[in-house]
């Protein structure tokens, strides 16, 4: 088993640090798990390499359980005469054991895949704004107003086509739905363009995993802990949220701060 996680976990280890950063966008998302994929799938035919490699690492060259009885079953008068299929050796360990992993991985991967590329299909348009049709551009704008219609209105569809014209004249990096969203949201175009900055933004805000989450799960367990029991909401709110965002934290001056905190908190004695 050792020979058969090993590779697996390397490479799933390291995909997830890439979907944890901070950067990540939902189509790097959607080529991560689609390569993950079909990783696994490849790793399937390869039972035979894995075989080998951990016979060459335990100097063994059965399995414990061919010594082992093997267990009859008993039949009754009305069973059928059909044969069970049973395997043994490198049959039974290929079939019960490391095609049920792979299995299991590959399923598992394809059924978040799925949802990653849904959410991400409503998107995509924007990515590749320049290069499609006002026909094209249209029927996609008129899906994203159907579902986030609480959210832009039908004046979306023909603020895109104009938008469309502008986003010839920017560089291939801001061509990205990120760059469009920093581009946009840091010119006075924000003001003629209201609903694609309001989309851009949406897509902006949405999690690539929940690896956020679990980060502010595991500050909060450190700061609350039983000496401080007694902390309100508001104030654990607070601490953790300066704690996730330490990076920033570390990049502000402090000294007016701690100068006006200390003239009010001060306390003077006067000594006769």
């Amino acid at each position: 088993m050792l020979n058969v996680w090993t590779p697996i976990l390397q490479r799933f280890d390291a995909t997830s640090k890439t979907l944890q950063s901070k950067d990540i966008n939902l189509s790097i998302v959607v080529s991560l798990y689609e390569s993950l994929e079909l990783y696994v799938q490849d790793y399937r035919k390869l039972f035979d390499d894995i075989l080998n490699k951990s016979k060459e690492l335990c100097g063994k060259l059965t399995f414990s359980w061919e010594k082992s009885r093997v267990i009859k079953k008993k039949r009754h008068f009305d069973d059928s005469n059909s044969v069970d299929t049973v395997h043994h050796g490198e049959d039974k360990m290929k079939n019960d054991t490391f095609y049920v992993i792979i299995d299991t991985l590959s399923s598992n991967l394809c059924e978040r895949k799925k949802a990653y590329i849904n959410v991400h299909s409503n998107f995509g348009f924007l990515s590749n704004l320049t290069n499609l049709d006002s026909l094209t551009l249209r029927r996609k704008e008129l899906h994203i107003v159907n579902i986030y219609n609480e959210d832009i209105d039908t004046s979306f569809i023909e603020e895109i086509v104009q938008f469309k014209k502008i986003a010839i004249s920017f560089s291939k990096e801001d061509l990205t739905i990120n760059g469009l969203f920093t581009k946009l949201s840091n010119s006075p175009l924000a003001l003629t363009f209201p609903n694609v900055l309001i989309i851009l933004r949406i897509y902006a805000c949405m999690p690539c995993s929940n690896a956020s989450g679990e980060r502010s799960f595991s500050v909060l367990r450190r700061i609350k802990n039983y000496l401080r029991s007694t902390l309100s909401q508001e104030k654990t709110s607070s601490l953790t949220l300066l704690c996730i965002e330490n990076d920033i934290l570390r990049n502000i001056d402090w000294s007016d701060t701690i100068q006006k905190f200390l003239s009010v908190k001060i306390r003077k004695k006067n000594f006769k």
